[in-house]
């Protein structure tokens, strides 16, 4: 009776995972064949029924359990029935590979692979060189549709050497919605009875060969083969056959690239040949919101459809070429930039949204209150919507972070770090509008996607209920304001490689499984975008928007020879080796590879250069719909003595800003509002240094000074965000709390307050202080001596710290 219990149970939890892997088809598995433990698939020992399954079996391998797939054909590419519908249960695996040079291992399951754990060739976590691969070679699967639907679903792992779809009797549907599908060779539709696949939203399939659904590459192609493909997933492939050989009339194929979905064609169109369609016609359409990525040297479609007369392409969507084609000269650059920097610019609405600043882990502070709080206070007297901070559960991070009078307790979740009462002050704050996160969960293992995508399928799996969790709650809370949230990672090539790993100086450096890294981490941050896009979807009216965002910081280096980009140097990098294989909300860029300059290419060439490659990159949703979606996460000048003079630092930013303005980019973030780094011994977090000490010590990547003064960059953009005040030279964000013109000395100005008494301080756009004193309620602030230009009044008020910009003509 024990025995039959425990069988009841583990039927039931079998229906009910396949019942919710598997949308639209229920898939009855309680008449299942499973092992009961591992070894080879020919081994009725392992079976439950000690029998091995055959092409009519359903089968499943339960969670846990390791099983080779021994069985193939007696000669090379002999098709071996394998099962019916398939079942792979997390952290099981199923190894289809072999060793026998120039042997084509085929295998054909005619029903549905559900694969929640690994099917792969075989693959092992590297002790320390080599990349793992246990077996050399891979299987193809040979998928013979029998039902109306037919799935490829879950959540793990699937990773065959090739996909050849067919149907023999009557017209098939396959729809794809798994979150991993790696093909080493090709993936094939090859029928005479029409069959429609679609790629769903959150499916991503990468293509090593051939993407084709007309029977293959053209002399290999039957005259008979029809097919349609939908694409609304990731896919991406080095060739894609755009062509038919059918004659009938009403057997035509068709490729359409849907909404957020994008097909990445990497080396070729129809193997790089101008072939003729037959008169059914082939037809690609790419709809609004969907792309077409062209690799290098690849075709156009356009191209194809002058060459082919039975070719037809639709485009309401996006065609993108390879950056190589489009890359902006120096010339129209440096045009571009003179006409839209801030100084020449008149047209400086957006300037404060665009750009602000970090605030985190700095060395200094000036009061008592929370340095967190401390912060925003000066943020608001800077004029920045536009604040990036930290939202991170590691054990010990938020105090790292923000050390000076903060008391943090240790968090579990993200979104118990949102919860906490210092972040909802942050998020309260009216005068910041976009709130960008390094944000990060607290699992003490963080490189867990080095082991590569095949791994730590529960893992990744948390990853994405952290981010939907956390996002549902975001919007809960706050999601009836006018506010956005950003999520991204900090610096991600140094995630990548090590921080200070210069693999493009020292190329012996990159690991051997480098390429199986590069999946790892484009499914952790695949796994961030499902879940925030999960949970936007559960909140259609909110206004607040929440946003996803990869950040790199490796695209250019220099040698004594040039400056070269890391693709064009074939060093892997996150810009070209992660970001194309995610569907993300915007990428971001810690730039200060960018502000190199050669003879030939002076600043900001490389940096405005960079921001469109990474737009090419990006595959973006159609969450952002003005400019580009690419910020700039991070960039700084040292402003300390012995670098940086003040003109030169008015200068550098704004070039930035012509920049940002001209290729019309997100945001930038200035490092920091408080500095960091510095030259002299390490300053230690949370002690109080002499300023003598500071300034000796610290680079000067700041907003503020050690002494409390704002800084030249700071200074340079608070005259810019001044010159979005009215005509009268005079701007109020409160109403209760504003200046006025003096009505008895036209050389004055007033503040009108609903307080007797309040202390001022006025500041120049240099961050001089003009004057530091108390201020009784009327009285005349005299402005005649002052030198024209741009000025900041900070009113101390009960509620906290009112800022009052006026213009000095």
């Amino acid at each position: 009776m024990k025995f039959k219990y425990t069988f009841f149970v583990f039927l039931l939890f079998l229906f009910v995972t396949v019942s919710g892997t598997i949308r639209g088809q229920s898939i009855d598995f309680s008449q299942a064949s499973f092992t009961i433990a591992d070894g080879n698939w020919s081994d009725p020992n392992i079976w439950n029924d000690g029998q091995v399954p055959n092409g009519n079996t359903d089968v499943v391998i339960p969670s846990g359990s390791n099983v080779y797939v021994d069985v193939e054909g007696s000669v090379s590419g002999e098709i071996v029935s394998l099962c019916k519908n398939l079942m792979v249960q997390k952290s099981a695996v199923l190894q289809l590979g072999h060793n026998t040079v120039g042997f084509l291992k085929a295998l054909e399951i005619s029903g549905s692979i559900i694969c929640d754990g690994t099917i792969s060739q075989g693959r092992q976590i590297p002790s320390t060189s080599g990349d793992g691969i246990i077996y050399q070679n891979n299987a193809r699967i040979y998928m013979t549709l029998s039902d109306a639907t037919t799935y490829i679903s879950g959540k793990g792992y699937f990773h065959p050497g090739g996909i050849y779809i067919s149907s023999a009797v009557g017209e098939k549907n396959l729809t794809v919605n798994h979150y991993n599908v790696v093909v080493n060779n090709n993936f094939i539709v090859d029928s005479e009875n029409r069959i429609s696949v679609l790629i769903d939203h959150f499916s991503f399939v990468n293509i090593g060969q051939t993407l084709a659904i007309s029977g293959g590459i053209y002399q290999e192609s039957s005259a008979q083969v029809m097919s349609d493909l939908q694409i609304d997933g990731i896919v991406s492939a080095n060739d894609v056959s755009l062509f038919t050989r059918n004659d009938n009339s009403g057997e035509g194929s068709s490729i359409v690239v849907g909404y957020e979905g994008s097909l990445w064609v990497k080396s070729s169109i129809n193997q790089g040949a101008a072939y003729q369609s037959g008169s059914s016609g082939f037809s690609l359409e790419v709809q609004s919101g969907g792309l077409f990525r062209c690799g290098s040297g690849v075709r156009s479609p356009e191209t194809v459809a002058a060459d082919d007369a039975n070719f037809s392409f639709s485009n309401q969507g996006e065609i993108r070429p390879h950056y190589s084609q489009t890359l902006t000269s120096v010339t129209q650059i440096q045009t571009i930039i003179d006409q839209y920097k801030p100084t020449q610019n008149n047209n400086l609405d957006r300037l404060n949204d665009i750009f602000g600043a970090s605030h985190i882990d700095g060395r200094y502070h000036f009061t008592d209150r929370p340095y967190l709080l401390e912060g925003l206070d000066y943020f608001r007297e800077f004029g920045s919507t536009a604040i990036k901070t930290s939202l991170s559960a590691i054990n010990g991070a938020m105090n790292a972070n923000y050390h000076f009078n903060h008391t943090w307790p240790a968090f579990d979740q993200l979104v118990d770090v949102a919860n906490h009462k210092m972040m909802d002050s942050l998020f309260s704050r009216n005068h910041i509008k976009t709130h960008a996160f390094w944000a990060t969960t607290g699992r003490v293992d963080k490189g867990f996607w080095k082991d590569g995508p095949d791994f730590n399928h529960e893992i990744f799996l948390d990853e994405e209920n952290q981010f939907y969790e956390l996002t549902k709650y975001l919007l809960q809370e706050y999601g009836n304001t006018d506010k956005t949230f950003i999520y991204q990672n900090w610096e991600g090539d140094w995630m990548l490689r090590g921080q200070g790993v210069s693999w493009e100086n020292n190329p012996s450096l990159i690991p051997d499984d480098v390429d199986w890294v590069t999946a790892g981490m484009a499914r952790y941050f695949r796994a961030r975008q499902r879940g925030t896009e999960r949970a936007r979807k559960e909140f259609p009216n909110a206004t607040a928007k929440i946003l996803n965002a990869i950040e790199l910081n490796k695209l250019w280096y220099k040698t004594p020879s040039g400056a070269f980009s890391m693709m064009e140097s074939n060093i892997p990098a996150v810009a070209s080796d992660v970001i194309p294989y995610c569907r993300l909300d915007l990428s971001s860029w810690s730039s200060y590879d960018g502000l190199i300059k050669t003879a030939e290419k002076p600043f900001p060439t490389f940096l405005w250069n960079g921001l469109e490659m990474i737009n090419y990159f990006t595959v973006s949703t159609e969450q952002i719909q003005n400019g580009i979606p690419v910020q700039i996460g991070e960039i700084g000048f040292n402003e300390n003595t012995g670098y940086f003079g003040e003109y030169q630092i008015r200068s550098f930013y704004d070039r930035v800003g012509g920049v940002a303005l001209g290729l019309g980019v997100q945001q930038v973030f200035l490092w920091n509002l408080y500095c960091v780094l510095g030259d002299a011994g390490g300053l230690q977090r949370g002690v109080e240094y002499d300023t003598v000490v500071l300034y000796d010590a610290l680079k000067g990547k700041w907003l503020l000074e050690p002494d409390g003064t704002w800084g030249w960059a700071a200074g340079f953009f608070m005259e810019q965000f001044a010159k979005e005040s009215t005509s009268t030279g005079i701007e109020n964000l409160r109403e209760d709390v504003k200046l006025v013109p003096s009505v008895t000395d036209e050389a004055s100005l007033s503040i009108k307050m609903p307080y007797l008494k309040a202390n001022i301080r006025m500041y120049d756009m240099n961050g001089r202080m003009v004057t530091n004193r108390a201020y009784s309620a009327g009285e005349n602030i005299f402005i005649g001596s002052l030198l024209p230009g741009y000025y900041v009044i900070c009113v101390d008020t009960p509620e906290g710290m009112v800022c009052l910009k006026f213009a000095k003509k």
